[in-house]
């Protein structure tokens, strides 16, 4: 037995007789150690939690992650439908036009340059940003990025080290990283096609590390939005780019009546989403359904492209090509004192070239004659009786010159070349307008008689290189015949009627006859991009098609159009619309428009919201 334990026993044995110290100091010892256990075992239990709460937060935040990276890929489908009809693995095919990807883009990028484009307003906050064209090549060269940059087989490395993760937040390299694995189309539309995807928050931090790989299936559908539009359907402002159409002045204020179409892909590819009915609510809020006994349906998005932007016209006479508004007196029709020139001036061209025949005529006559008259004949006729059969021959001359210069300026007061519909239809008569004025037709301007709707009507076309402001323009001639007036706007012409400036439509002694004075009977086709502004100061009956300009109009409380509208956007900074007033107040239909031809459906393919979303996690490092 060891005896330096039994003498430790004996001695706390006998010191336990004489007192109770040593029980107390076993004790204190003992609660000391429970205690230390406990303070462990809650330190350990502290810092789990804290592990599992750093881990939920980061599971989270990828989760969230996701959601941001897969909405950048349904973006890019939107952008290029047909791409969702083939693998992730086959878009850099897409700059072959060997390939069947490649020829569905070339099919692309021809409606795109048809109709002008649609770009979405998701793409950037900013109008600026928003309202850029990419070539052919830079969008084959965006559509192969998403292969060589966001692409990436299940190795999270390439053999050199270097990550294939993509921030989403490119400034702060602390957030979120993504990756695509993988897209695989349906084998037939419609169908399911399959996106598949990692994100990661935090990486490369351990505890706030969290993987999260998201499996989704995406609607891919026939887009079944017909070309046919209903009589009564047809858009009185139509838009490309939902985020601008509002107007400004709130309070409840109506700027609308009219049907509105909302073409934005960002909203056409989600018409359910809530974004897409908030910005649908905010536009009905300003919108009267039901104004001067027409009724009008809620705004909606329409998933369809604008028509075919018109040619400009290549056979004009010389007059109405390039025409510009300089000073001068007008005809005393309250155009003011405005003229419109041009090339040449028919009018007064043609009054110089037949007075300049009379003027001949009458001195080789007076001169010739009396000269035979001095000679004398040898035939026994005398001085007085020559001359007085050349002065009666110089009389008669006189007489037969005047009758023509009479004859020649009634035909050029109404010359109207016109081609001959359905039994003869001729343009009506403009004689009252001056040549050189500026309310147009002009008298001696060119027409020609198409057929609109069910109506022969007499069309007028000009071209022009600046905006054509006060200005005054008869739709209905002076003899009660219909007609259009058309103005080309060319591109870099920034359309911008300010202050007072204006341009009126007239319908003369017809004003109260809604049959032959149609507001939409002045035609504006604005080329390119830019403004389209109007003016502030009165009301402007026209039909207006600028489908790469934006509109609105210059301030001022009673600016407004009235009859139909369709442009890239409403209400920017640069004629922003900030009267409390009706804006645009729509008259017309499809089959009132000339040159304007049915409009086109949008992509042949459609991509719907996810259907399913997996969720699972993964091991980055296996």
């Amino acid at each position: 037995m060891n005896t330096r334990y039994t003498e430790t026993f004996l001695f706390l044995s006998r010191l336990s007789r004489r007192s109770n110290k040593g029980f107390a100091l076993g004790f204190v010892l003992t609660a000391g150690v429970l205690m230390a256990a406990t303070g462990a075992v809650m330190l350990l239990r502290s810092s789990s939690e804290q592990e599992k709460v750093i881990a939920q937060g980061a599971t989270a935040q990828g989760k969230t992650s996701g959601e941001v990276a897969i909405a950048r890929v349904q973006f890019l489908l939107a952008r290029y439908p047909f791409l969702a009809q083939y693998d992730s693995s086959q878009w850099s095919n897409v700059a072959n036009p060997s390939t069947d990807i490649g020829q569905d883009f070339e099919e692309h990028i021809e409606i795109t340059n048809n109709t002008g484009g649609r770009e979405s307003s998701c793409a950037s906050e900013s109008e600026e940003d928003s309202s850029e064209v990419l070539t052919p090549e830079q969008q084959q060269a965006e559509i192969i990025s998403y292969v060589d940059t966001y692409t990436s087989d299940l190795s999270p490395y390439e053999q050199s080290g270097q990550s294939k993760w993509q921030q989403i937040d490119t400034t702060n390299s602390s957030q979120v990283d993504f990756r695509l694995i993988s897209y695989n189309a349906p084998e037939s539309v419609p169908g399911m096609g399959e996106l598949k995807l990692q994100s990661m928050a935090n990486r490369d931090k351990q505890f706030k590390e969290s993987p999260t790989q998201l499996t989704v299936t995406i609607p891919v559908k026939q887009n079944e939005t017909t070309t046919e539009v209903e009589e009564g359907d047809t858009p009185g402002l139509w838009t490309q780019q939902g985020k601008v159409i509002k107007g400004s002045g709130g309070g409840g204020n109506k700027h609308w009546a009219a049907h509105i179409w909302v073409s934005d892909p960002c909203y056409s590819q989600k018409p359910d989403d809530p974004a897409t009915l908030e910005v649908l609510e905010d536009i009905e809020d300003e919108t009267l359904l039901s104004y001067n006994g027409k009724t009008y349906k809620p705004p909606i998005v329409k998933d369809m492209d604008f028509p075919e932007f018109p040619e400009f016209p290549t056979d004009l006479p010389a007059s109405q090509v390039n025409v510009t508004v300089s000073s001068g007196n007008g005809n005393g029709n309250g155009n003011g004192n405005k003229k419109a020139s041009s090339y040449q001036d028919s009018y007064f061209s043609t009054v110089a070239s037949v007075m300049n025949g009379f003027v001949d005529k009458a001195f080789t006559k007076i001169f010739g004659g009396v000269a035979l008259a001095k000679n004398g004949n040898g035939k026994g006729k005398g001085l007085v009786d020559d001359i007085t059969d050349t002065t009666n021959d110089v009389v008669d001359d006189i007489t037969d010159t005047t009758n023509d210069i009479v004859d020649d300026l009634t035909n050029t007061e109404n010359t109207n070349d016109t081609t001959n519909v359905g039994g003869g239809a001729v343009c009506g008569n403009n004689s009252a307008n001056a040549a050189n004025g500026s309310v147009f037709p002009r008298n001696g301007d060119t027409g020609k008689i198409v057929k609109v709707g069910n109506e022969d009507v007499c069309v007028y076309e000009y071209i022009w290189n600046q905006t054509p402001s006060d200005t005054t323009i008869q739709t209905v001639s002076q003899d009660g015949k219909r007609q259009k007036v058309i103005f080309y706007i060319k591109d870099g012409v920034d359309f911008d009627l300010k202050g007072n400036e204006k341009i009126l439509k007239n319908c003369g002694d017809f004003d109260d006859n809604a049959d032959l004075c149609r507001p939409t009977d002045f035609q504006i086709f604005a080329q390119g991009t830019g403004n389209f502004c109007l003016s502030g100061a009165v009301v402007m009956d026209a039909f207006v098609f600028a489908p790469e300009r934006h509109s609105g109009v210059n301030g001022g409380p009673k600016g407004a159009l009235r009859g139909t509208i369709w442009v890239k956007g409403w209400n920017t900074s640069s004629c922003g619309s900030n009267g409390n007033h009706l804006h645009v107040t729509q008259t017309g239909n499809w089959s009132d428009f000339y040159g304007v031809k049915n409009p086109e459906a949008g992509p042949s393919i459609v991509i719907g919201q996810p259907a399913t979303v997996k969720t699972e996690a993964f091991n980055p490092d296996i």
